[in-house]
């Protein structure tokens, strides 16, 4: 069951999607405990198809993912899926979505794992956690023009 996370943003939608589809500088306003870096792996501008490394840590662990960008329609949604290898390998697909209101954009970001793992729910309350940091982080950012 995909989890979902929302928050809204004083910022238009295409400045936020901006922010969000420079993948390789998610580490800028993820949660800093997690220490995220993002490396480009194909290079150039963010589109289906364009593949990164990434290495952070997660409840302690050192944990990395290849990731590849699944789904880009500027400036309302970027999807990208991070496999993470081990003994059983775990994708976790992230879409964001954007959509513009009154205020500014709602942001809402769903998060899948495949193949789904029941223990999730013990890790759930970190999820969470680690998921709304990074989107007020996002909301600083985008908010304040950095």
């Amino acid at each position: 069951m995909p989890l979902r996370f929302k928050i809204q943003v004083a910022a238009p939608p295409q400045r936020v999607y901006d922010i969000v589809s420079d993948i390789a500088n998610h580490g800028s306003w993820a949660n800093p405990a997690a220490g995220l870096e993002v490396t480009p792996v194909s290079g150039g501008p963010t589109q289906v198809g364009s593949t990164f490394k990434s290495s952070q840590k997660f409840a302690g662990k050192h944990t990395g993912a290849d990731l590849k960008v699944t789904k880009v329609s500027p400036p309302s949604t970027l999807a990208f899926d991070a496999v993470q290898a081990g003994k059983k390998p775990v994708t976790f697909t992230s879409t964001f979505t954007f959509t513009q209101n009154a205020k500014g954009t709602l942001v809402e970001r769903t998060l899948d794992a495949k193949p789904a793992n029941p223990l999730a729910i013990v890790f759930y309350p970190a999820i969470r956690m680690d998921a709304m940091k990074a989107l007020k982080n996002l909301k600083a950012k985008a908010e304040g023009g950095r």
